[in-house]
């Protein structure tokens, strides 16, 4: 089948030695607390998550990280009191994660609540509906399933949990002017799909929404394998030369896991 809207990804939160530091503090004579995240490519979600954990365990106060999915951009809370935000005074200002999370500029503070400045991540719209599709709803697979028969006849199967996947075809994908409304202009189209592939190719979380005017509707991804390779860490465009279409291309069908 094929989707009936156009989709969206938001992806690119990759946190490193580089930039796994958050500096903050809670009290009046701002004392600095540091709070090191641990690396890896997360979703936007997850990031919020991991935000919250540690800064909860360095600090004194509970605190809320959350991803407002329309403008791409977090929101720092604490439970009680007021916080600053070591934005450029923090000793590990060189490896903060702040730019990664959109908040640039002074330090913040005066407040128990703030939000960042700017949208964070990347965005990555298919030009064309997505073809081939198999909804996440419809693909379940048991993890490490082996099947036991007794003499009897009768049948075990034994497995170590369940994972949903879905799976789709890029096509389209082009630099060329289009009709705007059934494949959607786009100067980088090309280069955007390479970009988002080589992220791809990282097996790092993802957020796919299938219809991009819907945000709040979305699943975590992680690619699990391309037409290229069966391990999901390498892919082709494919030029559609064979369909007398130079300069369009499709990316094959991907087949991706659903994180919970």
């Amino acid at each position: 089948m094929a989707l009936g809207t156009f989709s969206k990804f938001y992806f690119d939160y990759e946190v490193t030695s580089q930039n796994n530091k958050i500096g903050f503090s809670e009290s009046a004579g701002f004392v600095e607390l540091t709070a090191e995240l641990d690396n890896g490519i997360y979703t936007p979600t997850d990031l919020a998550a991991e935000l919250k954990t540690q800064m909860d365990a360095v600090g004194t106060r509970t605190y809320t990280v959350t991803f407002n999915r329309s403008t791409r951009t977090f929101t720092i809370t604490a439970n009680t009191g007021t916080i600053r935000l070591l934005i450029t005074t923090a000793t590990t200002v060189d490896v903060s994660v702040y730019p990664l999370i959109g908040f640039t500029g002074a330090d913040l503070t005066g407040a128990l609540t703030y939000t960042g400045n700017n949208p964070t991540g990347s965005v990555y719209y298919p030009q064309y509906w997505l073809q081939d599709y198999t909804s996440p709803t419809d693909w379940l697979e048991k993890v490490d399933a082996s099947i036991n028969q007794a003499a009897s006849g009768e049948v075990e199967v034994v497995y170590f949990g369940e994972v949903n996947f879905t799976e789709f075809n890029n096509l389209f994908i082009t630099n060329l002017v289009m009709d705007n409304r059934i494949i959607k202009n786009n100067p980088t189209g090309v280069l955007d799909a390479n970009d988002f592939m080589e992220f791809a190719i990282k097996r790092g979380g993802i957020e796919f929404m299938p219809n991009k005017d819907d945000v709040n509707t979305f699943y975590k991804l992680i690619l699990e394998s391309t037409e290229a390779s069966s391990k999901g860490i390498g892919y082709r465009l494919k030029e559609e030369t064979s369909k007398n279409l130079p300069g369009i291309y499709q990316s094959g069908k991907l087949k991706w896991r659903v994180l919970t």
